[in-house]
């Protein structure tokens, strides 16, 4: 969790209430937690495809946003 919010430029606390939230409103857990780290569950690896369509969606539109706002 803490490499994951250097990469994200978070604090591991905020990464991990991010994480938190996220199952509680999926009402699943998606993470394995141990001493090593976080392990994905196997319903965290069977969401990632649509988690990674959501963010393609979301770069999307945030180009479009920017290109609205230059003109």
């Amino acid at each position: 969790l803490s490499g994951a919010a250097r990469v994200l430029g978070a604090t591991q606390p905020t990464l991990g209430r991010h994480v938190e939230a996220l199952e509680s409103g999926l009402g699943i857990a998606l993470f394995t937690r141990s001493q090593g780290g976080l392990s994905p569950t196997p319903a965290a690896l069977a969401l990632l495809a649509q988690a990674e369509a959501m963010e393609a969606a979301a770069a999307s539109l945030r180009r479009s946003a920017d290109g609205a706002r230059s003109e």
